[in-house]
């Protein structure tokens, strides 16, 4: 019993050593990311806020109760800062008052294929297992060798627009138990081969507008640059209708406490569905899948006012780098 004692003095007193120092870089780190608009780099510091968040929390405990001084304060203090963008997630969100009239249950997953090839039996297995709870299948990342994965789920699903590549990471595709009122594929970028899906459902309960998402990566300025005017773009095309319910989903290749997501917010009025549910990491999914603080959101779905959202959860790992997420918003 002394010895354990003895291990665990050893490990705190290692611990608080330079631990102000430590809750300085974290700090910086955050501060970093929600300044980051000026630079691609810093901007990618945004991404990890959560597990900033958990950290400067650890370090604050440490200092509050091993370090007597103004020490303690500081770090209080920081720490409250940089939870401040994480706290809306467990906060209750907006949403409709009333009993809905509809529901709707949303799929989206980014299946990998482009560049980890994989047996997608696995796959349209799980999704037809649950396909009496979901409406609306949204797969990313898809390439021909897919389609006849996907034409399994024709049954369930016998509604879809899809524009799959073989020679590119923007396959797409968007299946739905309920016909299409309108359906395009839209190039916002004049790239040929990175589409959106914008489809106008038509529900027992109305219609609702889907809009399926794969924005570039940011891991260079210039792919940073297309992303930032893909989403300029997706806000100016989604403002010039606004009749109908939306919801915009997939792989945005960012979180929420991204500068310029917090832009897009601001200029369309929507808000992220996962408010209200807490955290829900999706990448990377051999390490999301244990835990959400070992991962990011980067699998978003936003909502537009006049949807709440009822349920968000992760589903398994199914062989791609992604978790499938399922949304189930009502209106």
């Amino acid at each position: 019993m002394e010895k354990s004692c003895s291990f665990i003095e050893k490990a705190l007193r290692y611990a608080e050593r330079h631990a102000h120092f430590r809750l300085c870089l974290v700090a910086g780190a955050a501060l970093l990311g929600w300044t980051g608009d000026w630079h691609w780099i810093p901007e990618l510091f945004s991404h990890a806020f959560f597990q900033y968040a958990l950290l400067s929390a650890a370090l604050t405990l440490l200092l509050f109760f091993r370090r007597p001084g103004y020490w303690r304060w500081i770090a209080l203090a920081a720490t409250l800062a940089i939870w401040a963008p994480i706290l809306p997630s467990w906060l209750p969100a907006g949403g409709i008052q009333d009993k809905p009239q509809g529901r709707l249950t949303l799929l989206q997953f980014n299946v990998f294929c482009y560049a980890l090839p994989y047996n997608a039996t696995p796959v349209t297995e799980w999704i037809s297992q649950r396909a009496r709870e979901i409406d609306v299948v949204l797969l990313l990342e898809a390439d021909t060798a897919f389609s006849a994965s996907i034409q399994t789920l024709a049954r369930e699903f016998p509604y879809r627009i899809e524009r799959l590549s073989d020679d590119s990471p923007w396959g797409i595709a968007l299946l739905s138990r309920y016909p299409f009122s309108e359906a395009h594929a839209v190039d916002l970028l004049d790239l040929d081969d990175l589409v959106m899906l914008d489809a106008r459902i038509t529900t027992p309960s109305g219609p609702v507008r889907v809009v399926g998402i794969h924005p570039p990566n940011p891991i260079s300025a210039g792919s940073t640059n297309l992303r930032d005017e893909f989403m300029d773009k997706l806000a100016d095309y989604l403002n010039r209708d606004t009749r109908h319910p939306t919801v915009v989903f997939g792989d945005f290749n960012s979180t929420i406490w991204s500068p310029k997501l917090r832009e897009f917010l601001s200029k369309t009025g929507l808000r992220d569905a996962q408010r209200g549910h807490g955290m829900l990491s999706t990448w990377p999914a051999p390490l999301a899948h244990y835990a959400d603080f070992l991962g990011v959101p980067i699998d978003m779905t936003l909502v537009s006012p006049g949807l709440s959202v009822e349920d968000r959860r992760a589903g398994p790992a199914l062989g791609s780098d992604h978790l499938p997420v399922i949304t189930r918003v009502a209106y």
